[in-house]
């Protein structure tokens, strides 16, 4: 909604495409799974069938404001490709970045309306790292690495430009798999020098959705670690807050 107007429904022209590109894949596979056809493709090993379109996931895992009046930035995901958008007043959709090989969550404007924020989350090794761009598409980088989760961006106000984030580490056995998940702690990245400093932590609990003000206060929110036996999905840590 824009000030004290109604509030109004923003649809993404890509996510809309990518379902109706999946119903039609659908209507032009149903001889598969109707009558003497759908007995022909159970006998085929291996032979797989396109699912139900409605079960087509399209998640909305960021969303800000954008850099003119009326601008709606967002990131969104399907199981197969992820991006940032911005729409207009007008309710035009611009795709800005879009990739299949990470997934984008968590979107953040700076506070001179010219620098994308964003966590970045690799599927094979399940580590999430902060990264940045330009508000016209330019200029990709990720700026964190290492084994960790690195989630939720907050562009720090006044001077500079710092972010502050939660981080987590992962944990791995002998062989490399997955063990659990840390606490997450409060970090503070200065993108001039590269220095990373941790604000806060508390190894009996989670600290999440940092921001930090310009007169330096820190606000987060606490919630009781559960010793890492919590699944690791990183999509689901600002949604369980």
């Amino acid at each position: 909604m824009h000030g004290d107007g109604a509030p109004a429904t923003v649809e993404s022209a890509f996510g809309r495409s990518l379902r109706e590109r999946a119903s039609q894949i659908h209507r032009r596979h149903a001889w598969k799974t109707q009558g003497r056809g759908a007995q022909f493709m159970t006998g085929l090993m291996g032979a797989s069938q396109p699912g139900d379109p409605g079960e087509f996931r399209v998640a909305i895992t960021g969303v800000t404001s954008g850099r003119n009046p009326g601008e709606l930035l967002y990131s969104l995901e399907t199981d197969e490709v992820s991006g940032i958008f911005v729409v207009d007043a007008q309710g035009v959709e611009k795709r800005l970045f879009h990739t299949a090989d990470f997934r984008v969550r968590h979107v953040a404007l700076n506070p001179e309306r010219t620098t994308l924020a964003a966590s970045i989350f690799h599927q094979k090794s399940f580590a999430s790292n902060i990264a940045v761009m330009q508000t016209d598409g330019t200029d990709f980088s990720e700026t964190t690495e290492g084994d960790s989760v690195d989630l939720a961006p907050r562009w720090v106000a006044g001077g500079g430009r710092r972010l502050v984030f939660q981080s987590a580490g992962l944990g791995r056995d002998d062989q490399g798999r997955l063990s659990g998940l840390g606490p997450f702690t409060v970090q503070q990245l200065d993108l001039d020098s590269g220095e990373i400093e941790c604000l806060a932590e508390d190894a009996n609990h989670d600290l999440l959705g940092p921001q930090r003000t310009a007169e330096g206060a820190l606000y987060y929110i606490r919630r009781p670690y559960s010793g890492g036996k919590h699944k690791i999905q990183p999509l689901h840590a600002l949604k369980d807050t």
